[in-house]
């Protein structure tokens, strides 16, 4: 009899538990999000980008900003969405900037390169 009941709430501490547990990883998961997000935000900072690549990462910016605000908030569904969609834009004015850059070079190649 003994063990029954300490099998029962054994059980009802998992049960009380259980959604702790995966609140807290749902926040270390909006956490983690949120850092990649940022580390990316500022590489692109760091190496520049200009023109369209700029707006895409403003953009970016303001999406971190955000999950940084629903991570307050305590909403760690939406800070993972706008965390993912700040990483995604990130990662777009960086695909962006390179672009720029080899058109750039491709047309100053075209320039100094005169046919026959």
């Amino acid at each position: 009899m003994r063990s029954h009941f300490a099998a029962a709430a054994l059980a009802a501490a998992m049960v009380v538990c259980a959604p702790t547990m995966a609140l807290a990883g749902d926040r270390d998961n909006a956490r983690v999000a949120i850092a990649e997000a940022k580390a990316k935000l500022d590489m692109n900072e760091k190496t520049g980008v200009t023109g369209e690549a700029a707006d895409i990462q403003s953009r970016g910016r303001m999406a971190l900003d955000k999950a940084q605000h629903e991570f307050k908030k305590s909403d760690e569904d939406g800070a993972q969405a706008a965390a993912r969609e700040a990483s995604a834009l990130a990662e777009l004015a960086a695909t962006t900037q390179q672009k720029q850059t080899i058109d750039g070079q491709t047309a100053l190649t075209a320039a100094t390169v005169r046919p026959n």
